[in-house]
């Protein structure tokens, strides 16, 4: 098993999240509704993964071409398909980027684990994902 330290635990994550949703101006944000587009949006980065499992799985392919910037446009396009409209950046701006920046970072700092040639049954959570300390690859 790989371990990488890729982020800080996501509790950390989903406080700094809640500073943003909960000590912003009532009259700037809707908290529900950012809420509920944070959500949404962590939904959709987490399909990108669960999507892809089986690629990166496939231990003939070195580069998967699953990059930042990569799974960053296809969270952008699952979030589309999910709320029937494209992320609103204009409200909530802080915390909706906090979340893509983090998902990038996660991304870009497991490239060599997920690109790993010759090694099949990768079970990729990163950091994004789940409630542990390190991203995985198994």
């Amino acid at each position: 098993m790989h371990i990488i330290s890729t982020q800080l635990p996501v509790w950390i994550l989903t406080a700094i999240m809640g500073v943003f949703v909960f000590f912003t101006p009532a009259k700037a944000v809707d908290k529900d509704r950012l809420s509920n587009e944070l959500t949404t949006l962590y939904r959709s980065a987490r399909a990108v993964i669960s999507d892809k499992q089986k690629h990166i799985n496939d231990a003939s392919i070195g580069n998967k071409g699953l990059t930042a910037s990569e799974v960053i446009k296809r969270t952008h396009a699952n979030f589309k398909k999910a709320t029937g409209a494209a992320l609103d950046m204009e409200t909530g701006q802080e915390a909706k980027q906090a979340m893509l920046t983090s998902v990038g970072t996660v991304m870009d700092e497991a490239q060599e684990l997920i690109n790993e040639k010759a090694k099949g049954s990768k079970v990729f959570y990163p950091r994004f994902l789940r409630d542990k300390s390190q991203a995985s690859l198994m």
